[in-house]
């Protein structure tokens, strides 16, 4: 593992998070409180924000068929701090883009992508968008668990599990733990300043 390569991924995603954290939470852009917009242009915009953070979080880094990256990091973010639109509408871009890249772990990852917005929209709807950053980083943790399940689940002959075991899958976990961490970080700080 090209470790330099690793470094400058995890930067430019947590990079990302924290500067949409800091824009949003300045503007108050998406807040529900905020009456500058109709709530469907910011229901859209929740989603294409998300949605593009996605797919940056998409570029990671790639050894022996896994893609370390970041995408749930930002449907997580979006669904938490902005509902089912930003949860659901930033999984379908993700889903799209991830898509084209094709290979052995794209439908285990689509299928995760799906049930990770679904779930944010039970949580959203208990929690009403009041998450602790702590809570948000926990609820990270077994959705990408759940990720990685289902490649073991879905790759035959055992490979998903070489793949998993094999491959540092922890990293996955925690690249998408610290970008929603990063997010709920600097949104909240920025909100008070």
């Amino acid at each position: 593992m090209d470790l330099s390569l690793f470094v400058i991924l995890i930067v430019l995603n947590l990079g990302l998070a924290v500067v949409i954290g800091v824009f949003l939470g300045k503007t108050g852009l998406l807040d529900r409180e905020d009456q500058r917009f109709p709530p469907v242009v910011k229901e859209i915009a929740s989603a294409m924000v998300f949605g593009l953070m996605a797919v940056v979080g998409t570029y990671s880094y790639s050894t022996a068929g896994v893609l370390y990256n970041s995408r749930n990091g930002a449907i997580i973010s979006g669904g938490l701090y902005f509902g089912p639109i930003a949860a659901l509408g930033s999984a379908i871009i993700a889903i799209l883009y991830r898509s084209t890249w094709g290979g052995a772990t794209m439908f285990p990852c689509l299928l995760a992508t799906a049930i990770a917005a679904f779930v944010l929209m039970i949580i959203y709807d208990r929690w009403g968008g009041h998450v602790t950053i702590l809570k948000a980083m926990a609820i990270t943790i077994p959705i990408e668990v759940f990720h990685l399940a289902l490649v073991v689940l879905f790759i035959p002959q055992g490979q998903g599990w070489d793949l998993i075991v094999n491959n540092a899958s922890g990293l996955v976990i925690l690249m998408s733990t610290l970008v929603v961490g990063a997010f709920g970080i600097s949104y909240n700080w920025s909100k008070r300043k």
